[in-house]
């Protein structure tokens, strides 16, 4: 007895989907543009063998021309030890992510792209009186020095760590580029 394909199922919007999709978002994760520009490459060449038919859609088409303009390497080895590099730092997928498209420079550039990565609390929002109760902070004194303990989400425990991260890619920005 063979076994039943499963039926589609219509989605919020009335769109049906089969099973086999809903298995492929299942086992998605954050990739970062340069590791979905071969995959568009190597799905639309597919797509391609395998129907006379086909013809690149203008949306993949569009999204294989950014993948291709704004990443930092083609080499899929310095992709993967770029993801290890920053995995090893226990950053969260969506950070990790981040992290590999926008290639920051510098801890200042770093903390500014993914304030969830700031190491610091942000600072307290002050009201106008000074006395407790009021709507915002007790004002104690005239400057404000933020204090240095990880936030929860940041797995960074100084601006040195991040630094030490950011020289470890930055190795791997030489190699490829020359």
């Amino acid at each position: 007895m063979q076994p039943r394909a499963a039926a589609a199922r219509p989605d919020a919007r009335g769109a049906t989907t089969d099973a086999s999709t809903c298995a492929v978002f299942r086992q998605a994760h954050v990739v970062s543009i340069a590791e979905l520009a071969p995959h568009l490459k190597n799905l639309d060449t597919e797509r391609k063998r395998t129907s006379t038919l086909y013809e690149t859609r203008h949306e993949t088409h569009q999204a294989m021309s950014y993948c291709n303009q704004f990443t930092h390497t083609k080499d899929a080895e310095v992709t993967a030890a770029v993801r290890a590099t920053v995995n090893k730092y226990g950053v969260s997928a969506y950070n990790l992510g981040l992290i590999m498209n926008l290639a920051p420079e510098s801890v200042d550039e770093l903390k500014t792209l993914i304030p969830a990565l700031d190491v610091r609390p942000p600072l307290p929002r002050l009201g106008l009186c000074n006395r407790a109760g009021c709507d915002g902070a007790v004002l104690t004194t005239d400057v404000l020095v933020r204090a240095q303990p990880a936030v929860d989400g940041s797995p960074f425990e100084s601006d040195e760590s991040i630094q030490k991260m950011l020289d470890e890619l930055r190795v791997f920005r030489q190699v490829d580029f020359g």
